[in-house]
């Protein structure tokens, strides 16, 4: 996830007008990659957009946040965020939750994102 920041007061830490910033988290990208590879290995996750949402926000709230600016003219070499073994163990453990207690019912996300649907399913409330 990123967040714009436009600072328009000179005296605002040293920046100048209108420069533009990027404050990012590190484990963001990470975490999507991980839950990317574990759908891809393994069958028994519902695939639909709230699922993994809901496995991306538990398992960075349980990592700590590394953030960091971003900006054109800012190039990153090093590697920022958690260990990889922190994430992975995260976005497993997030995904079992979400498997265990998904926000909608079980058979409808999975039709939801299977390839034999056909047109829109509608969740029942």
């Amino acid at each position: 996830m990123t967040y714009r920041l436009k600072s328009r007061e000179p005296a605002n830490m040293g920046m100048k007008g209108d420069t533009a910033e990027m404050i990012e988290n590190a484990n963001y990208g990470r975490v999507m990659h991980f839950i990317d590879k574990v759908l891809a290995e393994d069958g028994r996750f519902c695939r639909c957009r709230q699922c993994r949402l809901d496995a991306a926000a538990l398992a960075l709230n349980t990592l700590p946040p590394h953030y960091h600016l971003v900006s054109p003219d800012n190039k990153q070499d090093k590697e920022l965020g958690s260990p990889w073994i922190l994430i992975e163990m995260a976005v497993r453990h997030s995904m079992e939750r979400v498997l265990v207690f998904p926000h909608h019912d079980r058979e409808l996300g999975r039709l939801k994102d299977s390839k034999e649907a056909e047109g829109p399913i509608a969740l029942e409330m």
